[in-house]
């Protein structure tokens, strides 16, 4: 079971919905850089695949 913060703007930021209570902001902001980086590794693999 995994303790979420209730948030708002959930709907808009889905990590934010999945971070736990006791995230501190560096944390946060590291998990929002580590996200950002996988969607652009995605969208990378995605472009990539339609070349092909």
């Amino acid at each position: 079971m995994s303790l979420s913060r209730p948030n708002k703007s959930s709907h808009l930021d889905p990590l934010a919905s999945r971070l736990p209570l006791h995230v501190t902001p560096a944390k946060q902001s590291s998990a929002q850089q580590l996200e950002l980086l996988e969607l652009e590794m995605r969208a990378r693999a995605i472009k990539a695949l339609m070349k092909a």
